[in-house]
C-alpha cells in the first residue's frame, strides 16, 4: 500500500460549422488550436494577470482508495517560482512526503526511508512544480496540437497534446462548453515502473480568485482513488525552510 501511496503523492502534486450538405445534420465544429483551448482555458480560471497576485498557497484534502476503505490526510505547499512540497499521512500507510526546491527532487516514506530523485522523476516533478501552471503554459511548454473531439462523462470535450520542455507528456481534456479541465491523462514514472494515469476533475471553486476542481478521481495501477479539497488559501505565510530537503536527505545530498 506504501507504494501506492507514493504513486499517488506523484498524482497528487493539482491543463486542457456547419451543416452535412445531403443529410442537414449538424457537422462538429472544427477544433479549436491547442493554443486558443490552452488559453481560453486560463481565461475560465481567472486569467493570467489573477494568477499573478499569487505567492504561496496552502492546500488540506482528503485521499480516498474506496475499494481499500482506506482515506488519507493530505497538506501540499507551494511556492512561486517552483517550489513544493506533499506530505500524506495515514495511521494504515504512515508518512509519505515529497518536495523540490527548485533544484532538488526527493522523497522520504516510512517503509522506504530517504532517497534522492532523478531522471525522469525528477523531470516530471520539475514540470509539475510550476506555480501558476497552465497560467503560464507558455513558459514551460515546448509544443502544443488539437487531437479532437472526445467525450469525458457524456458531455464533449477538446482534446490537446501538451508536450513540456522538461518532463513527460500530458494530454487535456477541455470541456467544449466551460473551457475548464475536465480530464487528464500522462503516464506516471513511480518506483513501481511507467504507469498509465487518468485523472478527472470537477466540483470548480473559487480560490483566491481563481477556480480550482476540489474533486480529482484518479484511475492508475488498477485503483481508483479519490481526492477531495478541503481547504485552500493563497498568499498565506509559510515557515522558514518550508521548502527545505529534511536531514535525511541532506545527509544523501552530502554524499554525492
Amino acid at each position: 500500500m506504501t507504494r501506492r501511496v507514493a504513486l499517488i503523492v506523484v498524482l497528487t502534486a493539482f491543463v486542457f460549422a456547419g451543416t452535412h450538405a445531403l443529410a442537414q445534420v449538424p457537422a462538429a465544429p472544427a477544433a479549436p488550436t491547442a493554443e486558443a483551448l490552452l488559453d481560453n482555458h486560463v481565461k475560465a480560471v481567472g486569467g493570467k494577470e489573477t494568477f499573478a497576485k499569487l505567492n504561496t498557497r496552502a492546500i488540506k484534502a482528503r485521499l480516498e482508495v474506496p475499494a481499500a476503505g482506506v482515506s488519507m490526510a493530505i497538506s501540499i505547499w507551494a511556492a512561486r517560482p517552483n517550489k513544493t512540497r506533499t506530505l500524506v499521512e495515514s495511521d494504515i500507510v504512515g508518512r509519505v512526503e515529497r518536495g523540490f526546491d527548485g533544484t532538488t527532487g526527493w522523497e522520504v516514506s516510512t517503509t522506504g526511508g530517504p532517497r534522492l530523485l532523478a531522471g525522469a522523476q525528477l523531470d516530471d516533478m520539475a514540470r509539475d512544480a510550476t506555480f501558476e501552471g497552465l497560467a503560464v503554459w507558455r513558459d514551460w511548454v515546448d509544443k502544443t496540437e488539437t487531437q479532437g473531439a472526445a467525450d469525458v462523462d457524456g458531455k464533449p470535450a477538446w482534446k490537446a497534446l501538451v508536450t513540456p520542455k522538461r518532463g513527460s507528456a500530458q494530454t487535456y481534456y477541455f470541456d467544449q462548453a466551460t473551457s475548464l479541465v475536465v480530464k487528464m491523462t500522462m503516464t506516471v514514472r513511480s518506483a513501481m515502473g511507467d504507469v498509465p494515469a487518468e485523472s478527472y476533475f470537477s466540483d470548480y471553486r473559487d480560490a483566491g480568485g481563481i477556480r480550482i476542481a476540489h474533486r480529482v478521481r484518479q484511475v492508475a495501477a488498477g485503483q481508483e482513488l479519490v481526492t477531495t479539497i478541503d481547504s485552500i488559501t493563497h498568499n498565506v505565510e509559510l515557515p522558514a525552510g518550508r521548502f527545505d530537503p529534511p536531514a535525511e536527505v541532506q545527509a544523501l545530498l552530502a554524499k554525492k
